[in-house]
């Protein structure tokens, strides 16, 4: 079993200043239960649960509910009121009940240490590419579908418009990624390749919300309704969102963008928009 906070511990100690997740709570748990783990405990952070000292919170939290038989955490573990609890005293706290506790030590890529604060500044930054590997997987934005104005389909480059649910958000620019459609008990279906936009589309509309603004580039059309969840996997960053002087020209920045995500996805680019070299 897995426990895990339904949000950051900083949504009650820092209101103002919050640490924002990495992805939605759904996506957290669909990742864990991909790794075999079947059953997942959402423990709500309250300010009642941060004033508990260490040997309350293994009374009151691990051992009230649950016949805990090992615990397995991060060998920089911390809990209890004022994170005063370290991992030595969970031992002497579980012994005592005839439980072990199984501290795993930081997994590193080259020098750098994988935590979530270096994957935050990497997917902030739009370094997709550092935090793909620090993740095992593809940055995901997740949303849901909503009305546009049709501005798209004028430029030439008709798209799916989504505002996205995550906390944490890659800068704003323009990626090749793909999408995929993402219910509730909806079986995964095929992932269609996509060139988007994330920002606030300055050149035409200059709206204040950030939206994502998906264009399929599979040549064929699908229709995606408004209140749907999709799900969009980011394979590169190919510029930043910039104001341009006329429609004109944003139409032909577009073309340009449609390509090299059509060369990224399809393997014969690298992100930068190189041509892949041949092995």
């Amino acid at each position: 079993m897995a426990v895990t906070f339904s949000q950051h511990p900083s949504r009650v100690l820092r209101p103002a200043s919050p640490v924002a997740l990495i992805q939605p709570l759904a996506d957290r748990c669909r990742h864990i239960r991909r790794l075999g783990i079947k059953t997942i405990f959402t423990l709500n952070f309250t300010k009642r649960l941060s004033r508990l000292t260490p040997s309350e919170f293994v009374s009151q939290v691990l051992f009230r509910q649950w016949n805990v038989r090992g615990v397995v955490v991060g060998r920089d573990f911390r809990f209890g009121r004022g994170r005063a609890g370290t991992v030595t005293d969970l031992r002497e706290l579980l012994k005592a009940r005839r439980a072990a506790v199984y501290a795993v030590s930081p997994i590193c890529l080259g020098r750098r240490v994988i935590q979530s604060t270096a994957i935050r500044r990497d997917i902030q930054a739009g370094r997709l590419a550092e935090a793909r590997r620090m993740l095992g997987r593809a940055v995901e934005v997740s949303g849901r579908v909503v009305r546009g104005a049709g501005i798209g389909a004028r430029l030439g480059a008709r798209t799916v418009n989504v505002e996205p649910g995550n906390e944490l958000l890659p800068r704003q620019g323009v990626y090749a990624g793909w999408m995929d459609r993402a219910g509730v008990g909806r079986a995964p279906g095929r992932k269609r390749p996509v060139v988007l936009n994330l920002g606030v589309a300055p050149t035409v509309q200059s709206r204040r919300r950030v939206l994502l603004e998906a264009h399929v580039i599979d040549g064929r059309r699908v229709v995606y309704h408004p209140g749907e969840s999709v799900r969009v996997d980011l394979a590169a960053f190919l510029r930043p969102e910039r104001k341009f002087t006329t429609a004109e020209l944003l139409s032909r920045a577009i073309q340009k963008d449609i390509t090299r995500a059509i060369g990224i996805v399809r393997g014969r680019c690298e992100p930068g928009g190189k041509p892949r070299r041949k092995s």
